[in-house]
């Protein structure tokens, strides 16, 4: 069973947002867990339909990524058509979220770099003011 995925028991300082670091302040409001079991729908042309619940945890990594300050992503996600006791993975995937300033313009990069189960990778960059 992968219960224990959804069961994990975080020690309150991976939450704290007091302990982060002034570089990952602009994504300060992500730190904490995500939880959606409201049924949502996956529609691909080679698969059937399916409906999944997912959960995301970030929280403050204590570890740098590069020597840059860094939040751990994690995302389950698992199949709401089978018994709650017989959980079933349907995805996962891993990963980093950095925050990198332009002096210059005063502008945020923030980049999320993960790995998922199908063993794909995956970077996505966004830029705030």
């Amino acid at each position: 069973s992968l219960q224990w995925w959804l069961d994990r028991d975080f020690s309150l300082a991976e939450y704290d947002v007091r302990r982060l670091p002034s570089e990952l302040h602009p994504v300060a409001w992500m730190v904490g867990r995500w939880r959606s079991e409201f049924g949502g729908k996956a529609f691909f042309p080679t698969i059937p339909k399916f409906t999944y619940g997912e959960q995301i945890d970030i929280s403050i990594s204590d570890l740098p990524v590069k020597r840059k300050p860094a939040l751990n992503y994690t995302a389950f996600a698992w199949d709401l058509s089978v018994p709650e006791t017989e959980l079933v993975e349907i995805h996962s995937e891993s990963g980093y979220i950095t925050v990198n300033r332009d002096e210059k313009t005063q502008a945020d990069t923030v980049s999320l770099t993960t790995a998922m189960s199908n063993g794909e990778s995956a970077r996505g960059i966004a830029l705030t003011h």
